[in-house]
């Protein structure tokens, strides 16, 4: 089993249906390569709440 370290996340739409979902990205810490895990979420709000309006996103990008 090879050592990974994060590097961070992003959210968006994937696969040919644009479903919601959240990408974890790592690096191999043995050859450098790179590599990523896509899990299915719900990224938009279903209601309105005080931390924002139906429809907007839960999360931001952690890349910057």
């Amino acid at each position: 089993m090879d050592a990974l370290e994060y590097l961070g996340y992003s959210v968006g739409n994937y696969g040919p249906s644009k479903r919601g979902g959240v990408s974890l990205q790592f690096r191999n810490l043995v050859d450098g390569s790179e590599r990523y895990s896509v899990f299915n979420a719900e990224t938009r709000r279903d209601r309105n709440t005080q931390h924002g309006k139906k429809g907007a996103p839960y999360l931001e990008d952690s890349s910057g």
